[in-house]
């Protein structure tokens, strides 16, 4: 198995690389507007929902699925059938911009919806000082996969043993 990391702008990127050239990606965009990825350290800004966002290494949550959404695609193309496409996406609390991405998925790429997986975050670091969510514990990863195959995964090559208690 040959592993290569490509560091770049992941459109441009994406655009360099082959049709239908991996089985999977596995992914988790930036959060938009919660976190500064202008700086070498990125932070968490204090952006309000605004258009005036140029230059501050966020993206507005008005343009959140315009910018990801030709990225998705160009994932999809790099797909290939049957591919699975594992994304995650988080918003800040009240933000809708990660549904209108999942809505729009199926309606411009040829992605299918495969389950939605909650990522259990064992070890999060507590929000509740900030008050932004009621539960932080866990974030959706919404699985799609790239035509009408089906995929299959080996769970059992990663299924933790049932204990004794609930046998």
């Amino acid at each position: 198995m040959r592993v290569e990391v490509i560091q770049g702008d992941a459109l441009m990127v994406l655009r360099t690389l082959p049709d239908a050239a991996f089985g999977l990606c596995v992914t988790s965009p930036p959060y938009g507007t919660i976190i500064n990825y202008a700086t070498d350290r990125p932070r968490h800004t204090n952006a309000r929902v605004r258009d005036d966002l140029a230059g501050t290494g966020t993206v507005s949550p008005n343009h959140y699925a315009d910018w990801l959404l030709p990225i998705i695609a160009e994932v999809a193309r790099t797909l290939a059938p049957g591919g699975v496409l594992a994304l995650n996406l988080n918003g800040q609390a009240g933000a809708t911009y990660p549904e209108e991405v999942v809505v729009r998925i199926p309606r411009e790429t040829p992605l299918v919806l495969h389950e939605r997986v909650c990522w259990v975050k064992a070890n999060a670091i507590p929000t509740g000082s900030r008050g932004t969510h009621l539960i932080p514990e866990w974030e959706p990863v919404w699985v799609w996969r790239n035509g009408a195959s089906l995929a299959y995964f080996g769970r059992d090559d990663i299924r933790r043993p049932y204990a004794a208690s609930t046998l």
